[in-house]
């Protein structure tokens, strides 16, 4: 028999088992869809560590800005040391006193401060705080505080607390707040020692010191931490008064109000006749009140009995800066005491808060 014959006799079989086709079929997919899981897993894990560094690295980002921005801030307060300790004369003067030129805010020069980027603003605020209101003098254990009692019911009634048609004189339940003299009689239940009302003294009513709601109370030490937030527990201050009255009044404790920094409102409040105000804005924008007890009668033509509250220099300052990171910004505020008064020392830092 012959190899073709042989072929065709015994020829060769080809295996075609489906069961085997099958499970390769399955392997594959099997392979394919670890393979998406694990390309999945990888991208998730990538997006998280990739986000998780972005965040880390704008949370470093906001860190370095702030500890940048304290130590800036820190420096425009040394500015205002700087330029109150130069203030040699004993009146402020607006036209010879470096620091009168930021009474009103402005923007430090960036050399000043060797600011290493170009795009960082600061600007700085310096004000008399003796040329404010204090608030504390509506009771001392001196007693002698009738005076600025009624200073401060006139500055109350020269901030339209009686003004019922104004918003912030109403509670939210749309009822009359406590006038502008019950008002001074509930600051003098907070600061007083005691838990019983103020008595009332034919000017200023009985306080409402005993009517407090159950569990609250006063504070009564005398003294005030922070007037934005201790006044708001004063029955009759809404946030509406105090964000009007805040400019006006300080919590320092002096007896005089300087007469070359006060505002209107200020002097209008000191003055028995308010009218008179404006005849003292009008001499001090002629030059500086250097002697007031002299020149505002003299010089002035304001003869009151409330001149002998004023002076012409204030001892205490609040500087107020800000600095600027283009969207982010920080803010600072100090309170210096510049008791040395011209003797070549750096006014002294009460207080200083980053905010």
């Amino acid at each position: 028999m012959n190899h073709e014959s042989q072929t065709k006799e015994h020829p060769t079989a080809v295996n075609h088992d489906p069961a085997s086709s099958t499970h390769s079929s399955q392997e594959r997919g099997l392979a394919i869809i670890l393979v998406i899981f694990m390309v999945a897993l990888a991208s998730a894990i990538l997006f998280s560590l990739t986000d998780s560094t972005y965040v880390a690295m704008r949370l470093n980002s906001a860190a370095e800005q702030r500890i940048k921005a304290e130590y800036i801030l820190k420096s425009a307060v040394n500015v205002a040391q700087f330029l109150i300790k130069n203030d040699i004369t004993a009146f402020d003067d607006p036209t010879q006193d470096a620091w009168m030129a930021f009474v009103d805010g402005r923007e430090i020069p960036g050399e000043l401060l060797a600011l290493p980027e170009p795009n960082i603003r600061v600007s700085l605020l310096i004000a008399s705080m003796n040329g404010k209101v204090p608030i504390l003098q509506a009771y001392s254990t001196s007693g002698a505080n009738n005076d600025w009692r009624g200073i401060l019911l006139r500055l109350f009634q020269q901030l339209d607390f009686d003004n019922s048609q104004l918003a912030m004189n109403e509670s939210p339940q749309k009822q009359t707040l406590p006038n502008s003299a019950q008002l001074v009689a509930n600051l003098i239940d907070y600061l007083d020692s005691d838990k019983d009302n103020f008595p009332g003294d034919g000017v200023i009513p009985q306080g409402m010191e005993e009517a407090l709601p159950d569990g609250q109370t006063f504070r009564n030490s005398g003294t005030i931490d922070s007037l934005a937030n201790e006044l708001s527990t004063i029955p009759g201050f809404s946030p509406g008064r105090i964000q009007r009255l805040l400019p006006f009044v300080t919590k320092i404790r002096t007896i005089d109000i300087n007469v070359n920094a006060a505002s209107r409102e200020v002097l209008a409040s000191v003055l028995t006749d308010p009218n008179l105000a404006q005849s003292i804005e009008q001499c001090r924008s002629q030059g500086p009140i250097q002697n007031p007890q002299q020149d505002l009668v003299s010089r002035c033509g304001v003869n009151d009995t409330g001149n002998s509250k004023f002076r012409g220099q204030g001892q205490w300052f609040e500087v107020i800066a800000k600095v600027e990171y283009g969207t982010a910004m920080f803010m600072a505020s100090a309170e210096l005491n510049n008791a040395g008064g011209g003797a070549g020392k750096l006014p002294k830092l009460h207080s200083f808060r980053m905010y």
